[in-house]
């Protein structure tokens, strides 16, 4: 719905109804428009003079943000110019912990209250019709609610606004807490079964496991304590090998005497 801001009245300059005592209805109607001319120049200059308040408000605010900011400026150069006069042995320790500018963008709030409209505006909103007073019968609710906001509530918007900011905080304050629940619950982890470190040791306390779990043809390979003398080294005896087959002998080995080998000539494992 288009909202009309400035309006030159009167629209219409000729349409006017004349008075039956006018004799000369020519003249009549030329004065009527003369007339409403006046009234629409009137109407210009008003107008006029409205937009030339709002420029001088404007620039007057322009003013005192160009005022502020120079003065800001003016602050940070004596300060760079002081910081570098002062060497690197002069700085002290408070100079260097000092914490890096972070600039902060404020969002603009009440952008469409009543108090920011333009005077022309204000002129149409004053010249709009009121609302029936429908606030008198609140008297009369049991829930306590204004009756009026049932028929028209500007601050409407606002509260549903409101609504959602307030929800999106309790989001996020819960999506916090559940993060902080979730470290805690990582750091303390319950233990569920410890794994014992076993020892193939084959000492005489340790004998009896070692050969429960040692197969046959296996080597022990273990870590000697350090009060262990060479004849307390226990040796497991090899299994037999299978016989070579027989080959023919020589006639040197023939004529040779045949001694038996010794009975300790066998393979031993350590």
């Amino acid at each position: 719905m288009p909202l009309v801001k400035r309006a030159v009245e009167p629209v219409f300059v000729s349409r006017a109804t004349l008075s039956s005592k006018i004799k000369n209805e020519l003249e009549g109607v030329v004065v009527n428009t003369l007339a409403g001319l006046i009234k629409q120049l009137s109407s210009v200059s008003r107008h006029a003079e409205n937009l030339f308040g709002d420029l001088v408000n404007e620039a007057n605010g322009i003013y005192l943000r160009t005022v502020s900011l120079s003065g800001r400026v003016a602050g940070l150069q004596d300060k760079i110019q002081t910081l570098d006069s002062v060497g690197k042995e002069d700085m002290r320790i408070e100079d260097s912990n000092v914490r890096v500018f972070k600039s902060t963008n404020k969002e603009e709030q009440q952008i469409l209250d009543r108090g920011t409209l333009p005077t022309a505006l204000q002129e149409v909103y004053r010249s709009c019709n009121a609302p029936p007073a429908l606030s008198h019968l609140s008297q009369y609710r049991d829930d306590g609610k204004d009756g009026l906001k049932f028929y028209t509530n500007p601050d409407y918007f606002f509260e549903l606004w409101a609504k959602e900011q307030t929800k999106q905080i309790e989001k996020k304050q819960k999506k916090k807490a559940k993060g902080a629940r979730k470290k805690k619950e990582s750091k303390k982890k319950k233990v569920k079964a410890v794994q014992k470190k076993q020892y193939a040791g084959v000492d005489k306390e340790f004998m009896e496991q070692a050969h429960l779990k040692q197969g046959p043809g296996d080597i022990i390979i273990g870590t000697p304590p350090t009060t262990r003398h060479s004849t307390e080294i226990h040796m497991r005896e090899a299994p037999p090998a299978a016989p070579p087959p027989p080959q023919p002998l020589s006639h040197a080995q023939m004529a040779a005497p045949t001694v038996p080998p010794p009975p300790h000539a066998r393979a031993l494992l350590i």
